[in-house]
């Protein structure tokens, strides 16, 4: 199961990087925010994933 989660923590946090990219390039957010949303929303799908 760890292993799974960790997998899939992974992929989506290297989605989520080329996602926040083309963002940050679009909007001109800074990217060091849309670095920590990325965090922020990793941890909580991790922590929802664990609590099943």
């Amino acid at each position: 199961m760890e292993v799974i989660v960790l997998f899939l923590s992974s992929f989506f946090s290297g989605v989520l990087s080329q996602v926040g990219g083309f963002r940050t390039i679009k909007t001109g957010i800074p990217f060091g925010i849309t670095i920590i949303l990325n965090g922020l929303l990793m941890s909580k799908i991790a922590g929802l994933i664990l609590n099943q």
